[in-house]
């Protein structure tokens, strides 16, 4: 499809470098401010437990899911609290 829309002959291959980075550890909390100055952001970070990961890796638990029920499922079969699902960055 692209090559029809550009009119150009290239070759897709698959990544030459994969890149992946990981948690290990809980981080202190980090202060960042929004690019105009007037809001602060606190963040920090910790791994996944166990549990977790594995409702990932089973495809339970994906970042194309409606929020709402991959809270649902975090809250219930994970054990996460109320709060926490609503803040997960994926």
């Amino acid at each position: 499809m692209l090559k029809e829309r550009t009119k150009l002959d290239f070759t897709v291959s698959q990544p030459l470098v994969r890149f992946r980075e990981t948690v290990r550890t809980a981080s202190p909390t980090f202060e960042g401010k929004s690019p105009n100055k007037h809001n602060k952001l606190y963040i920090s970070v910790e791994p996944l437990d166990e549990e977790t990961i594995r409702l990932i890796q089973l495809g339970e638990v994906t970042d194309d899911q409606d929020p709402r029920e991959r809270a649902k499922i975090l809250r219930e079969k994970a054990g996460w609290d109320t709060d926490e699902p609503g803040h997960m960055g994926c």
